[in-house]
């Protein structure tokens, strides 16, 4: 898409939303935004029991269904409502117009390429040739729609107005040129970045609905690539060796129900990307309701303040696709899938073929990469203790200068409030000391030198806290009696030694110096837990402004480069505390819940809350439905002929689908039970192919997150990170 192309679209939004008082706006696109988190965490807390990698967005599922939505009818309708959240809302569509107008709004243009140096040999160093500017923040989204049919003139107005979606007829009985169009506005959408979106269609297609979401963030505080090293990662089921990106950086931390979680802001805080771990190495892993009611309410709460912490976060990209199909139907909205039920009259009207037509397929495929701007270096140094002195480093106390490898806990040394350049030196207590093994730095301040390590900080005059990889000659150090000393120069001495470091009480600062240097220089101690994810963790990508998670998953192993996953909604005679799934709650539930107690994992028998682990809270749902009975399973089967059902020219399964289960409980425990269904394909139906592509590209001069869908390529010579996010839907019906 040209950059005048992208520039009408957000004007013209911009012109529509002017006349609507800002408030009501914030309002709608707040409509929005919680109706695509709840179906977010909806989703997740069933993904989350498929094993690797999973990643998906939130906010590219949700605009393509919310497109679908507002051509369903009927029974059908009515489900998706429910299982989008969509019921809040008195405009569902406004709303989402509102929220993609936001994004637009705040969308920077591509910026010139550079101009090439225009005569023989290299530029000068004065030719700069216009070097194209980072971007802060961009969040494109835009929506297409290529119809074999005509669309009903209401549906047509909804999806043009509030999506602003492009629509398109086409001739489906020439798929290969339809494709071809197709693919031509996705790589306009994203810049040419992404190629080839739509790989096949077939003749029985009736429309293509195209979702393309553009983001670009960076890092507010970058990793430097410098300290990229390789180092272990535990997976469940092995330990890997994975680049892991180490740093210092100021961030949001908190726990939340038994999680360590930290939220590192990215575009100037317009957007960022938090990270959850569990506190304890073997505990559940499984993000419950509680976390995730418990992260929006920690970041929508006042007088937050971010800390600087160690993070240590490994280097990726992961390519994840999502059959969600069957977590759909199973959540709620069963209707849709089935041929003969599904209602989508309002998209196409109510003639003999728009009648049939019903939801085939939905796909869904994310790559996230996490990596750093330019060159990465590795290197085989330990920086897991990396924040030290080297021994014979003196530490100013109160009775004069002691080696570090000589203090104790409980010991008291001169130290200063961390945010108080000009604040008083006062005694602290030593809370902790730590020791290991690390390369050497050195600081050279004139005959006097000071042996720490590349990441450890200090204070620097007119710059704040730095690590001494950063500081350079003439550098001044922020000293103990007032003014600075200069950096003659900082060497490498490639050497590892033993090293150490402390951890003061309250100030978190301590000076370095001898008694005969007449002045200490100012250092923090930085003994901190910090956040090491080394482990499998969780992840959300969020608008801050709006508050929309737009991707969300979870990473049990940086080196998978690719994860193929089915979630299915699987309710189990365990939510009603029927633990031995006998059909009755009684006291063999209670001895296998004991024998079970403390477990931690997914689907464990005893777990009747579904949180990962077996605790007191799974014995309450025992105790609370003793004595409850519950009826078998009704399995409801859909066999397709294998020698005729055909879907893209590929043998359709002729193994029954089901969904979810039949109502067991003979009173009441959980809420409503949805009718069991099943799904099945037939062949030479037309279909309505729903594609989402979320992309994060690369931005220029800082480290980023990028978080995209299907790898596209790209003609340019500067490397590109590009990926795409897709949904599928299908939708179906006879000749």
């Amino acid at each position: 898409m040209s950059a005048s192309t992208h520039a009408d679209r957000t004007h013209k939004r911009q012109r529509t939303l002017r006349h609507e008082p800002l408030e009501e706006r914030c309002l709608l696109a707040g409509d929005a935004a919680a109706a695509i988190n709840q179906f977010a965490f909806d989703l997740y807390q069933h993904m989350q029991h498929e094993e690797g990698n999973l990643f998906f967005s939130p906010l590219s599922i949700s605009t393509a269904l919310a497109m679908t939505y507002a051509g369903a009818g009927g029974q059908t309708a009515a489900e998706m409502e429910e299982v989008l959240h969509f019921g809040d809302s008195e405009d569902i569509h406004a709303a989402f117009g509102e929220l993609l107008a936001s994004f637009a709004e705040r969308t920077g243009e591509d910026p010139a390429p550079p101009v090439v140096w225009p005569f023989p040999g290299d530029p000068p160093d004065w030719w700069h040739g216009g070097s194209p500017a980072s971007f802060d923040f961009q969040m494109d989204v835009a929506n297409g729609i290529w119809s074999g049919q005509s669309l009903m003139g209401d549906y047509s107005d909804v999806v043009t107005e509030h999506y602003d979606a492009q629509i398109q007829g086409a001739d489906f009985s020439d798929a290969a040129q339809v494709k071809d169009g197709i693919n031509e506005w996705v790589s306009d959408v994203t810049r040419g970045r992404i190629q080839d979106l739509v790989d096949d269609l077939s003749s029985a297609t009736v429309a293509v609905i195209v979702n393309a979401v553009f983001f670009n963030g960076s890092w507010d505080d970058p990793f430097d690539p410098e300290f990229t090293q390789l180092g272990s990662f535990t997976t469940p089921k092995d330990v890997v060796n994975a680049e892991i990106m180490y740093g210092q950086p100021d961030v949001y931390r908190t726990t939340i129900d038994g999680f360590d979680v930290i939220e590192m802001t990215m575009s100037d805080g317009e957007a960022s990307a938090i990270f959850m771990m569990p506190l304890v190495e073997d505990g559940s892993n499984m993000m419950t309701e509680e976390l995730f009611v418990g992260i929006t309410d920690w970041t929508n709460s006042a007088g937050r303040s971010r800390r600087m912490t160690l993070i240590n976060l490994p280097k990726f990209s992961t390519d994840i696709a999502t059959d969600f199909n069957h977590a759909l139907a199973g959540l709620g909205m069963p209707t849709a899938f089935i041929p003969g039920s599904a209602d989508f009259s309002p998209m196409f009207g109510a003639n003999g073929q728009a009648e049939e037509v019903y939801i085939r397929k939905v796909f869904h495929k994310a790559t996230l990469e996490v990596n750093e701007q330019g060159t990465t270096a590795a290197a085989a140094t330990e920086v897991e203790l990396a924040l030290c002195f080297a021994a014979g480093t003196s530490v100013l106390t109160p009775d004069g200068a002691a080696p570090i490898e000589e203090v104790r806990v409980g010991d008291t040394v001169l130290a200063r409030n961390e945010h108080l350049l000009e604040g008083p030196v006062e005694p602290r207590v030593v809370e902790a000391t730590r020791h290991g093994e690390a390369e050497i730095l050195e600081l050279h301040l004139g005959r006097r030198v000071i042996r720490t390590t590349e990441l450890h900080p200090f204070f620097v005059e007119g710059q704040g806290w730095l690590p001494a990889a950063e500081i350079s000659s003439g550098d001044r150090l922020a000293c103990d009696r007032g003014g600075a000393i200069a950096v003659s120069y900082v060497q490498r001495t490639g050497k590892v030694e033993a090293v150490f470091n402390l951890r003061v009480a309250e100030h978190r600062t301590f000076f370095i110096g001898e008694d005969d240097w007449g002045f200490g220089v100012w250092t923090h101690n930085f003994y901190d837990t910090g956040f090491y994810a080394n482990r499998p963790f969780h992840l959300m990508i969020r608008d801050n402004v709006t508050d929309t998670i737009a991707f969300m998953g979870r990473i049990d192993d940086p080196t998978q480069l690719e994860n193929s996953v089915t979630p299915q909604v699987i309710e189990s005679n365990a939510d009603w505390g029927d633990f031995d799934n006998s059909g009755v709650v009684d006291q063999a539930d209670y001895a296998l819940w004991r024998s079970s107690y403390g477990q931690t994992g997914s689907r464990l028998q005893a777990d009747g809350n579904g949180d990962g682990r077996v605790d007191s809270a799974d014995y309450t749902v025992w105790r609370d439905n003793l004595g409850a009975t519950a009826a078998a399973p009704l399995v409801v089967e859909a066999v397709a002929d294998a020698d005729e059902a055909v879907v893209d020219d590929q043998p359709a399964p002729a193994a029954p689908l089901v969904l979810t289960p039949s109502p067991r409980p003979q009173r009441s425990l959980g809420g409503p039970v949805r009718p069991q269904r099943a799904l099945s394909s037939t062949e030479a139906e037309p279909d309505l192919l729903l594609l989402l592509a979320a992309q994060r590209q690369r931005a220029a001069q800082a480290e980023q997150l990028n978080a995209h869908v299907e790898t596209g390529e790209t003609a340019e010579e500067e490397p590109v990170r590009e990926v795409f996010a897709t949904v599928d839907s299908w939708l179906d019906s006879p000749l």
